[in-house]
């Protein structure tokens, strides 16, 4: 780059004028002016890489990362996520954080020695769970169905039992006597076709009839027929319910009228 100077050491010397050192600033300015939009661009390619870095596995951040060159693939292709729509969600009713049904409904029964029917274990249901079951009853019905298989809960004529507390009941000797109307079989449940089929039957049928007559019924549940022992609970709780006797010679089980 040339120097300049007022004072001439040659004739080939160039002179510094007004106009010469106005050039020079007006270059700075544009050279700056250049510099300024680079940063700029600089700025924006930094952001849209660490963008994009958020995408990929560690494996492939150090391929990004390193200087040696990588075959493009199909698998390599980094494609953002797409925008998900906005769900359009049924307002919930709050209720406790990592709680289950089955786990509601042993709470409700804690401490009820007298049992609790099915309204009073709703109505007993810890926060939140009371509300839903009043909306859609079929979560609470299946969370009891379970309890009562895994022998968590007793069902003893309408009312439910903690099995600890019950087996209390029993020790003592304090169990309640089943009454006529304690038990209201459900519609279509084992309890209910079982009392239809000796309805039909007034002189009483065998443990082994009746287990054939509802295995030949449609809509039986398959429980009758491969359990051996399951119809003569059935007919235990109906007997204890008031619900079927027992004939004078003891070997059929008959209907009784209400």
């Amino acid at each position: 780059m040339a120097r300049y100077s007022n004072r001439s050491h040659s004739p080939d010397a160039p002179v510094l004028t007004l106009a010469s050192v106005r050039e020079m600033r007006r270059a700075c300015e544009a050279l700056e002016s250049k510099i300024l939009d680079l940063q700029g661009e600089l700025k924006e390619k930094h952001a849209d890489v660490e963008a994009a870095m958020r995408f990929l596995s560690a494996a492939q951040r150090e391929a990004v990362m390193s200087d040696e060159p990588q075959p493009a693939s199909a698998a390599e292709i980094v494609k953002p996520p797409k925008a998900s729509k906005p769900s359009k969600k049924k307002k919930r009713v709050a209720r406790k954080k990592d709680y289950t049904w089955t786990a509601a409904i042993l709470e409700a029964l804690v401490g009820k020695n007298e049992g609790l029917t099915h309204q009073e274990t709703m109505a007993a249901l810890p926060a939140g769970f009371a509300a839903l079951a009043s909306a859609n009853s079929k979560p609470y019905y299946n969370a009891a169905g379970k309890l009562l298989k895994s022998k968590q809960i007793v069902r003893h004529g309408l009312r439910y039992y903690r099995w600890d507390a019950f087996s209390k009941l029993q020790q003592a000797g304090t169990v309640p006597v089943l009454k006529a109307g304690d038990i209201r079989p459900r519609q279509n449940s084992t309890a209910s076709l079982t009392l239809s089929v000796l309805r039909k039957h007034p002189d009483g049928l065998t443990g082994p009839e009746l287990k054939a007559k509802l295995g030949a019924m449609p809509g039986t549940p398959e429980s009758i027929t491969k359990h051996g022992q399951y119809i003569y609970n059935v007919l235990s709780t109906l007997m204890g319910g008031g619900l079927v006797g027992k004939s004078k010679e003891g070997e059929r089980y008959v209907a009784l009228k209400q």
